[in-house]
């Protein structure tokens, strides 16, 4: 039921498809690197579903569509999901760009900090909406630290997104949590 309301909803809001495939395979593959045999079917589901659901927002206006997209998330009619589960897909939709002070106290657990750092840098690394080849990602995650090595060609090509990266690293350290951009 839960995979009818989401497919649903992005037939309402008009979503990108396509956009939403590449974050949802970018974000797994994260989530998957940083959790390792911890991700489990119940995390890839809810990862999945805030992927394919990331964009809702932009239906009401581009700018902090993230916040549109979480009110929704958050306050709509989604047969199958209970408000518990709304809420988290909420968070995650929240979380996926901006300042994350707005957050402070509400990544508690740590499988919802992996899903929201693994959604935030698809995100980021998706921003361009093609399906550009990406460099070779490896991550890792203990405790409250996070680290991705990058192959240092592709940043050197891609300064735009380095920079991004070095402004996420900041972002994490409002929550007290590292992000370490490696060179690899």
């Amino acid at each position: 039921m839960r995979d009818v309301t989401v497919k649903q909803f992005m037939t309402r809001y008009r979503l990108d498809a396509a956009q939403a495939a590449r974050v949802a395979t970018l974000t797994e593959e994260l989530a998957r690197q940083f959790l390792g045999d911890e991700f489990g079917e119940t995390a890839q589901q809810v990862l999945s579903w805030a992927a394919s659901l990331h964009e809702v927002g932009i239906s009401v206006a581009h700018s902090g569509y993230h916040k549109h997209t979480a009110y929704i998330l958050k306050n709509a009619d989604m047969p199958g999901f209970s408000k518990k589960e709304q809420a988290r897909l909420s968070s995650l939709a929240l979380a996926q760009r901006g300042s994350l002070e707005k957050l402070q106290g509400q990544l508690t657990d740590t499988g919802d900090l992996v899903l929201a750092m693994s959604l935030r840098l698809a995100v980021l690394f998706r921003r361009n909406r093609s399906d550009a080849p990406l460099p070779a990602m490896q991550g890792r995650f203990s405790g409250t630290k996070f680290h991705l090595a990058i192959a240092a060609d592709w940043l050197a090509q891609n300064p735009l997104t380095e920079t991004a990266l070095q402004e996420e690293s900041g972002q994490w350290k409002s929550l007290d949590v590292s992000l370490q951009v490696q060179k690899g």
